[in-house]
Order: structure tokens, then C-alpha cells, then sequence
């Protein structure tokens, strides 16, 4: 969690923001209770990761900036449960139609990551003619991803619109117009 004004450090109307924090560098969180938050420049689009979640007054909007790939996993009820059992990248287009991602995976107990015992990966994606072709751009880690992810899905985010498919963890492509 951090402050807006991380996003542009140059900006100085965000640093007196305390309504609106990002989490991480590619999504923004607006509460509920938020008046007017001064907000980062640049194209973000609004997320949506329940249905019916932006019809309920009292749950906070998210936004995800442009240019950004991120990897969700599926909603769990235990530390024990895969949560990458079913893993969806929303992908959400800069101006140039490119976006960009990562994932990082390890055991979540021990010292195995020091060892090399991880999986990183690097998700990209481009849009040509109104198709957005996603890829693995990077694999990094010795750890078998491959046995945690079964289904992957995508919803490439667009001037409010949401396309959606189903592809592999090597890539896909996305019909965008």
C-alpha cells in the first residue's frame, strides 16, 4: 500500500491525497467515502473483480493503469487452498496498445526460493487490428507453476469494455473491436 503521489512523485496536488492509495504501482484504490480525490494522471480503467461490485455504494473502486498486466488468482478460504488453480490476467492497454506483467510463485514455506525454488513470469501483450495477442515473454525459477495453474482466462480492459477468453499459460489471443 502507498501513497498516490508515488505514481508522480513531480505531481504536487497528490501529495496531500489521503482519500485514494495505490496498491502496488498498477492499481488504484478509491473508498467509498472518497470526495473528489485528487487522482494520478494517465489512462486508468475501472476494474471489476466480483459481479455487482461496482453497483454496491459502499465498495471502494478499483482502477488499473494503463500499460499493466495483472495476474488474479481465484478467491480462497484457506492458506492451503490453490489460489492459482484458476489464474485470470486483466490487461489493461497504455496508449500505444502495449501492457505488460508478473507473477511470482514459490512453495510459501521454507528457504526453497533461495535455492532457485520460484517461478517468475512475465506476461505481455499487444494489440494489432483489433485482436490483443498475449505471451509468456519470461520464465524464471525452478518451481513447476505448470502443476498449480489449470485454467487461465483473460480480460483485456478497453475504454471501459471488457473482452474476455480463455487461453493457455504460453499465450492467447483476445478479439478487442
Amino acid at each position: 500500500m502507498q501513497p498516490v503521489f508515488f505514481d508522480d512523485p513531480a505531481d504536487a496536488r497528490l501529495r496531500a491525497e489521503e482519500q485514494a492509495f495505490l496498491l502496488g504501482e498498477d492499481l488504484l484504490v478509491i473508498p467509498s467515502f472518497a470526495q473528489n480525490p485528487a487522482l494520478p494522471k494517465g489512462k486508468w480503467e475501472q476494474l471489476q473483480l466480483i459481479d455487482g461490485d461496482s453497483q454496491d455504494a459502499h465498495q471502494a473502486r478499483l482502477l488499473i493503469k494503463g500499460g499493466c498486466i495483472l495476474p488474479v488468482g481465484k478467491a480462497i478460504q484457506h492458506t492451503n487452498d490453490n489460489s492459482l488453480e484458476e489464474l485470470t490476467l486483466f490487461i489493461s492497454l497504455d496508449g500505444t496498445g502495449k501492457a505488460k506483467g508478473e507473477l511470482y510463485w514459490d512453495a510459501g514455506e521454507g528457504w526453497g526460493f533461495k535455492k532457485g525454488e520460484y517461478c517468475q513470469l512475465t506476461f505481455q501483450a499487444k494489440e494489432e487490428k483489433g485482436v490483443t495477442k498475449i505471451s509468456l515473454a519470461s520464465r524464471n525459477g525452478k518451481y513447476d507453476i505448470d502443476k498449480e495453474i489449470h485454467h487461465v482466462n483473460a480480460i483485456v480492459i478497453k475504454n471501459g469494455e471488457q473482452y474476455e477468453g480463455v487461453i493457455t499459460l504460453k499465450g492467447g489471443e483476445i478479439k478487442t473491436n
